[in-house]
């Protein structure tokens, strides 16, 4: 499995900002989905959190690939400005 990070992003513990993150996540993630359906590349996208005790709660979001042409297919078309690093609220996704 080959994995690439599309969001790596300090956010806020506060549940009350969880359902933002995740339509920041989904309008953020919807160009790969739409280039992964075109390309007919084979992606999953997982979602997780880490606690740093320095910089508070890291969220990480990854592209998951099954073969090695897929994964190479898609670092060219997309890596240029991965990962992710900051939430624009105007936006509502990660830039």
């Amino acid at each position: 499995m080959h994995k690439h990070t599309i969001i790596e992003c300090q956010v806020s513990d506060d549940a009350d900002y969880e359902w933002i993150y995740d339509q920041a996540i989904v309008n953020t993630l919807a160009d790969y989905f739409a280039m992964s359906e075109d390309m007919g590349i084979d992606t999953s996208f997982t979602k997780r959190y880490e606690d740093n005790l320095i910089h508070g709660l890291t969220l990480l979001v990854d592209a998951e690939f099954e073969n090695k042409s897929d994964y190479a297919t898609f670092k060219l078309a997309c890596s240029k400005d991965l990962p992710y690093s900051r939430y624009e609220m105007k936006q509502e996704r990660f830039i």
